[in-house]
């Protein structure tokens, strides 16, 4: 007959944990939503930072700002054709129109923003 003893107990819990979280990471990215990401930059070609940038679908909005390398990302859209208004201080506004977002995917914009 075999024991298992308190030690054991904790060492197959743990490994059954690791192999559950294992599995599920894969499931846990297929949720159905998209992304879209890009990078700012100005007509210089240098990145922006602190650019917001707003995406808007049918009673969906989300938004993100960009980081000190202009990387921005806008997460968890359903599929869908997007509106991007894009914004910063001292730029002029930029409206990108028909963005297609698709499920599990990334849509890559990078925007140029020119000086006002």
């Amino acid at each position: 007959m075999c024991r298992i003893n308190g030690k054991n107990r904790l060492g197959f819990g743990l490994l059954f944990l690791a192999i559950s979280l294992m599995l599920a990471g894969p499931l846990l990215a297929l949720d159905g939503k998209g992304r879209i990401v890009g990078r700012v930059n100005g007509e210089d070609g240098k990145p922006l930072s602190q650019v917001l940038l707003v995406a808007g679908s049918q009673g969906v909005v989300e938004d993100a700002r960009s980081d000190p390398d202009g990387v921005f990302e806008l997460e968890w859209l359903p599929p869908g054709t997007y509106t991007i208004e894009i914004t910063k201080p001292g730029y002029a506004e930029l409206r990108m129109e028909a963005v297609e977002v698709e499920a599990d995917k990334d849509t890559r914009i990078d925007p140029v923003l020119e000086s006002e």
